[in-house]
């Protein structure tokens, strides 16, 4: 089994989070395990090594890495999406629509005005926007958000308004080749 933690030291509290993952979950992510055996600013390795974990069925845990990126990196807000798609799935709608809406508002709302805190969008402005790099991080919230609701049968106009707006930031990519 591997355990993923900080480094430890004088500021590493005690207790301080860490995720352990058993031999046969890591077999299935090998390259992503290597490459994170010990994080300290390594939230992007943190994150492929959880999404490796989630698509081949590892969910649980998953979303314990999840939970571990935010709670050591706070300020890269993508991972609040995961966390809210494993709720979803796991029929906890209501949690799912909270953790997809926190993202949102920490890149500045799905029309990309509001106060930022997220890290990538403080560099890159806000992904809710068309013309941003990270665009697809926004359409792909917004279309979980909308499923969220669709899910709970609630707020058809939020569906629209969620499928809306992903269509007015546009997401080339995921049109293939039409």
């Amino acid at each position: 089994a591997l355990t993923l933690c900080r480094r430890s030291s004088a500021v590493t509290a005690p207790n301080d989070r860490s995720v352990t993952i058993p031999p046969s979950a890591a077999k299935s992510c090998r390259k992503e395990v290597e490459k994170v055996k010990i994080f300290e600013e390594n939230h992007i390795e943190l994150m492929r090594l959880a999404v490796c974990l989630h698509v081949n069925g590892n969910t649980n845990l998953a979303f314990d890495m999840y939970t571990l990126i935010r709670h050591h990196f706070p300020t890269h807000s993508y991972v609040l999406v995961n966390m809210g798609i494993v709720h979803l799935k796991q029929g906890n709608v209501e949690k799912a629509q909270e953790l997809i809406e926190q993202y949102l508002t920490e890149v500045g709302g799905m029309h990309g005005v509001g106060e930022i805190t997220d890290e990538e969008a403080l560099k890159h402005g806000s992904p809710c926007h068309a013309n941003n790099i990270h665009k697809q991080d926004c359409t792909n919230a917004l279309n979980n958000l909308a499923a969220a609701h669709i899910t709970s049968g609630k707020n058809s106009t939020a569906v629209a308004a969620y499928l809306s707006r992903a269509i007015e930031i546009g997401d080339e990519s995921m049109l293939g080749d039409a």
